[in-house]
């Protein structure tokens, strides 16, 4: 199998289970889901997807604001 075809598996796995995480709520959400991103990130730059690497890392600047509303508020 192929590098980015294992990396895509590895990130539509991570993110089903930052997505159940999310639905708890867990604060380990925060930590599975950038990791997905980042991993997307990497196939999209490799692929020359420039418009969908930009849209992961608005989604990764959201994940990390995200996290410190839901601290803030004590939630999971």
């Amino acid at each position: 199998m192929e590098f980015l075809r294992k990396l895509e598996i590895a990130s539509f796995v991570l993110t089903l289970i930052a997505l159940y995480l999310l639905s708890i709520p867990n604060v380990w959400t925060f930590f599975v889901f950038p990791i997905s991103l980042v991993i997307q990130m990497v196939i999209f730059w490799r692929t020359k997807q420039t418009f969908l690497f930009c849209q992961m890392m608005a989604l990764f600047c959201f994940n990390v604001y995200n996290f410190y509303n839901w601290t803030a508020q004590g939630i999971g």
